[in-house]
Parts: structure tokens; sequence; C-alpha cells
């Protein structure tokens, strides 16, 4: 892993994948191979979305705006103050459910575990809100992770937090695994976060069935505003969004992470903001997000 979380901020590899048709969401990887610069096409694309990202700060559908892209089958990326960090709120409940599908390849019946909804703690601190887990309802831990995932449900994750010593799942050991790190303050890079969305991709962390399902729970997100909102509905998008604000603090931050799956050349978007208004936020990452995939097409075609 530090291979790859210390790659220059420009970098090519010649990537050995499987290839399994069987598979929508996951493309295994065998070997990666660490290559030379990357083309004048791609370096001209990152200097024209930096030139956008600033038309948006400018006017202010954003104060601050970090991007990290990658293509998930050649391995190039760059990054757009990829250094900065955020909070990354909702964006945890990923590790969350990798953990509890790491600890289930060794206890086959974990998933299918029972949990009453007993008690509520959601605050009312969600600006994007979906259908939530029902009080009285039990639920399997499967369940509470496409909750989770889906819905972003913080009453699911609460329950799997709670649940999860006892089940001998810790998310703190696949952060360690991957060697990805939240600050001492609990916060964390786009280029950090996005290790959690190529090592799904990749299934270099859970088995290949485990990736694939994990993946596609994200495909389902109900969370439109962001990245979904900027790809033709065609195009399958495998992504989680976090948000962060209270009642006190005028700046927020609103951040959409996740896999753009453009017909034989997916690629790994992560946009993460800070601002005071959250849809000028959201407008602000569905706009990224449509120059991105037009520019993939656009140099694709």
């Amino acid at each position: 892993m530090n291979y790859f979380i210390n790659l220059p901020s420009i970098a090519t590899s010649a990537d050995v994948r499987i290839n399994d048709t069987s598979y929508t969401y996951i493309n295994p990887l065998l070997e990666c191979d660490s290559g030379s610069s990357i083309s004048q096409g791609l370096n001209s694309f990152k200097n024209s979305l930096q030139s956008y990202v600033d038309e948006l700060t400018e006017s202010k559908k954003a104060d601050f705006i970090s991007i990290y892209f990658r293509d998930m089958n050649n391995g190039p990326w760059f990054g757009i103050n990829e250094n900065a960090e955020f909070y990354p709120a909702s964006l945890l409940k990923v590790p969350i459910a990798m953990a509890y599908f790491e600890q289930f390849e060794s206890n086959p019946g974990l998933l299918s575990q029972k949990i009453t909804f007993t008690k509520s703690i959601n605050q009312d601190v969600e600006y994007f809100k979906s259908s939530t887990i029902k009080l009285g309802q039990t639920y399997s831990i499967k369940d509470l992770i496409s909750a989770m995932l889906v819905n972003s449900d913080n009453d699911a994750l609460d329950l799997l937090v709670t649940n999860s010593a006892a089940n001998n799942v810790d998310t703190r050991d696949t952060f360690k695994y991957l060697n990805v790190n939240i600050s001492s303050d609990g916060m964390i890079t786009v280029a950090q976060y996005s290790t959690f969305f190529r090592i799904l991709f990749n299934a270099s962390y859970l088995d290949y069935d485990d990736s694939e399902k994990l993946l596609s729970m994200l495909a389902e997100s109900t969370f439109t505003q962001g990245l979904r909102a900027g790809v033709p509905a065609n195009i399958p998008v495998a992504h989680k969004f976090g948000e962060r604000w209270t009642y006190t603090d005028p700046e927020k931050e609103l951040h959409d992470c996740g896999i753009i799956y453009y017909p034989n050349h997916p690629y790994l978007l992560c946009v993460m903001t800070k601002g005071t208004d959250l849809d000028d936020m959201a407008s602000a990452i569905s706009g990224i997000s449509k120059f991105v995939y037009n520019e993939v097409n656009k140099q694709l075609n």
C-alpha cells in the first residue's frame, strides 16, 4: 500500500488485471508496474479542471475544493489541493462496511445476525435526508450495512458500531492494514480516502464477491445531487457522500467520492468541499463531475 499512497502527483502504471466479465463493479488487480510520466493530454486535463475549480470558488459555489482523479484501468492520476484535510463525516461508513465484510469472511454467519432497533440517536443534523430504518424492527447486519451505504442511515451506523466489538469488528484494523491515516483531530485528504475505493475495485482487501457486493450497494446510493448528477443516467456510479455542519458554525463541508463506470474505462473521482451553502456545494460537485465526464469522453472518442 505504501507503493500506491506515495506515488508522485502524476504517474502512470501498467496494470495486469483479470478482466472477469462476470463482475460489474470490480476488476481485480494481479500486478502493477510503475511507468513513465503521463501524457500531455492528462496534464492539460488537470489544468483545465483547475481553471474550472477557480471559477467555482470565485463564484462562491464553494470556498475551497479538493479533487482526486484516477484512471482505474491503468493508474494515471492527478490531484487538485489533494493534500488538504477535511472531516470525512459519513464517508467513514465505507471502511466500517469493509471491516464488517472482512470479519464475515472468517465468520460466515455474521451478516445474517439479527439486531432489533430500539433507540434512535439521529440528532437531525442531516441536510440531504433519505429513508431510515424503523424503530421496533429487526434487521440483519447485511441489511444495516445496506441502509448505511445506500441511504447513509445514521441509526444503522449506530447499531453497527454498537455491535462491532461483540463481533470482533474493528475499523481501525482496516485503516491500519490499508495504511490510511486520519489526523489526530479526525481529518483526511481526498487522496487518502480514495484508497478505499481503489482497494474495493482491485478486490485486494476483501474477496471478489464481497468487493463486488459492497460496490453494488454503493451504486444504489440515494444521494443524486453530486457525482451522480454529472454523468448520464445509464452510467453506473458507485459512490458515498458525506456532509458536516452544525447550527453554530457557518462553515460546512460536503463530499462525494466514488467510481464512475465509463464503458471499458472506469475512473475514480473524489471531491471534497468547504463552504456555507450545501446546495451550492452539491452543485459544484455535480459540475465537476460533468466536467470530468465530458473530458474523459472527449479524450476517448
